[in-house]
Parts: structure tokens; sequence; C-alpha cells
């Protein structure tokens, strides 16, 4: 009786970390990979409105915002799969907010810097 007492009392820690939190870093690292390319594009394209701006030609702006559109698009796409790849964080805010917090100092949005020095 003893035996099984102990059993059913040491089961519950050997399964605890597999229930555990799930991997906010990793999670922070695949939202970076998500986000890698749209901030590449909206750096580029700020650049190219700046320019426009100075030179007074604003016709590629157009173009480049659609480009812009685009990769959002992808990007959407591929936060679509995070939310199958971390279902626990995708149905708890804390954790959401966890991992946008890790988010923002792996990867800042560089347009969010370019602006502040403005």
């Amino acid at each position: 009786m003893k035996k099984w007492i102990l059993l059913v009392t040491l089961i519950p820690l050997y399964i605890t970390p597999v229930m555990a939190e799930p991997d906010l870093d990793a999670a922070s690292s695949d939202a970076c990979k998500c986000l890698e390319k749209p901030y590449k594009a909206a750096e580029e394209n700020i650049k190219q409105i700046k320019q426009a701006q100075a030179s007074g030609d604003m016709s590629n702006i157009a173009e480049t915002q659609g480009e812009l559109m685009g990769m959002l698009n992808a990007s959407t796409k591929c936060f679509a799969s995070l939310s199958k790849k971390y279902p626990k964080i995708d149905k708890n805010k804390e954790l959401q907010n966890k991992v946008m917090m890790m988010v923002e100092e792996k990867c800042p949005n560089p347009a969010t810097a370019m602006m502040k020095s403005q």
C-alpha cells in the first residue's frame, strides 16, 4: 500500500515538466523570423519615402507600398502558423504579452526607431 501511495505521489512530479510553460524564447525567435522580411521592407520603404520627399518625386511610392503590403500578408500567414505551433501561448494573453516584450528586445521594429530619430 505504501508503494502505491508513493507511486501516485511521484507520478505527477515526473509529468509536471511536460506540462510546464511553453518555450517563450523559441516562440519569440520564431516571431522575429516572421517579422524579418517585413521589417527590412519597411526600413527600405521609409528610406525611399524620405528620398522621394527630398526630391519631390513621389512616383515610386505606391509601388514600394504595394510590395510592403505583400510582405505584411506573408508575415500574417507566418504568425498564423505560430498560433498552431504554440497553442498555449495563442490562448493566453499574458503569455502573448511576454512573448511580444521579448520580440521587442530581440528584434525591435526599425520603423519605430527611424520615426523616433526624426
